[in-house]
């Protein structure tokens, strides 16, 4: 006879837990397809680190730290909670000093997506919890309304939650601060590999207004109904290239620029293949 006992949040909670702000810690490393140094290699593994704080009201803050092949590091900050979510990128390379503001919708699902990272605290804020199925399997809806599917392996316990395709696997549970956590945790789409935390930690924590604050010197997005670039000429050769585009602050802007021209110039190598190129002169 096999017995299945069903996931509840008091299942999870090896006594009485009474924190209400939680702080995860994980390290690991993201796959980021066509990035590896070496070209037989389809992707590389970006060492990644994630500081989380979060609350029962909803409430967020994740520092996100990536570094890739090239010694390059992304650095962004996202603060949520009801009222919406801010992200600033903390290393400029992307998106300078423009804050990237999102509404309540975005903000709820962030901070669901960071549930699922400690199933715990998931189940136990889960709006409505299915029976077992015949598979051993249940289904919760959670705080962003999408339905979240549980699975256990042969010992009975929570291996795996999907949701939109996207499956979480659990391992190496461990019982701290009144609940049990897994210590490591690899995220897939389907069967393609996004990201492996090999360490993962849940302590209690103290979210101040200090946490919700983003740093001085970030700034709303800029607005990108502006100037544009309209065309593109040499005054040495009277070449013109006529592409629309939208002015965006730097480093966007020279970005752009240098995609336009490049665009350009693609452009005109196809109109003159196979016809015959007249070096400069050379002055003797």
């Amino acid at each position: 006879m096999r017995v299945v006992f069903a996931f509840t949040a008091h299942c999870l909670f090896t006594q009485a837990a009474s924190a209400a702000d939680w702080q995860l810690q994980l390290s690991g490393y993201g796959v980021a397809p066509d990035q590896a140094a070496d070209p037989r290699q389809s992707a590389a593994q970006a060492p990644l680190q994630q500081q989380i704080f979060l609350d029962e009201q909803g409430r967020y803050r994740i520092e996100r730290r990536s570094t890739f092949p090239g010694d390059i590091t992304f650095h962004f900050l996202e603060i949520g909670g009801p009222e919406g979510k801010q992200t600033v990128d903390l290393a400029g390379w992307r998106t300078g000093t423009e804050t990237d503001s999102q509404g309540p919708d975005s903000a709820r699902l962030s901070y669901t997506d960071l549930l699922l990272l400690s199933p715990a605290l998931l189940l136990q804020q889960a709006r409505e919890l299915s029976a077992v199925d015949a598979k051993g399997g249940q289904t919760l809806q959670d705080p962003a309304g999408r339905s979240v599917r549980l699975l256990r392996d042969t010992n009975n316990d929570l291996a795996e939650a999907e949701v939109d395709g996207q499956r979480y696997l659990y391992s190496h549970w461990t019982a701290k601060n009144g609940l049990l956590q897994p210590g490591a945790i690899t995220v897939k789409r389907g069967e393609r590999l996004l990201r492996e935390f090999t360490k993962v930690s849940l302590e209690p924590g103290q979210i101040t207004p200090a946490d919700l604050q983003l740093p001085e010197g970030f700034s709303s997005a800029f607005v990108r109904a502006g100037l544009r670039i309209v065309q593109v000429e040499s005054a040495h050769t009277g070449w013109k290239a006529h592409h629309p585009l939208t002015i965006w602050p730097l480093p966007s802007a020279a970005t752009a620029l240098c995609c336009l021209i490049h665009h350009a110039a693609k452009k005109k190598a196809k109109r003159c293949a196979g016809k015959s190129i007249r070096p400069f002169p050379v002055k003797k």
